[in-house]
């Protein structure tokens, strides 16, 4: 239900990003893949909430302190598919359980130009 996220010139205010010619995936040169399908990003689990806010060019709050996703729960409202999540284009929030089984949370919101 969720349009496609537009990415294209995304590798211009993102450096560190390589954007393939179909525009299908975005590879970090840091860590990670990030798809594109009809609904939003295909966030992998092992992605770094700042690699997500980058890609996404969005701001979060919170902070990130390297942590995984883990096991992650829902995301706007999305549940998430096994390894991989499905992130819509606006504002949306994260929500996972820390190893210590405690409910975490990071809000993100779009940034407009």
């Amino acid at each position: 239900m969720f349009k496609s996220v537009v990415i294209e010139h995304l590798d211009k205010h993102f450096p560190s990003l390589q954007v393939t010619d179909d525009l299908k995936t975005i590879i970090t040169k840091e860590k990670g893949r990030i798809d594109v399908d009809g609904r939003g990003l295909v966030i992998p689990v092992e992605t770094t909430l700042d690699v997500v806010a980058k890609c996404m060019g969005v701001s979060y709050s919170g902070e990130d302190n390297g942590n995984r996703f883990g096991a992650l729960i829902a995301v706007g409202g999305v549940v998430s598919q096994k390894h991989n999540v499905i992130i819509p284009r606006y504002a949306f929030s994260i929500m996972w359980y820390s190893e210590k089984k405690e409910l975490q949370s990071v809000k993100f919101s779009k940034r407009y130009p």
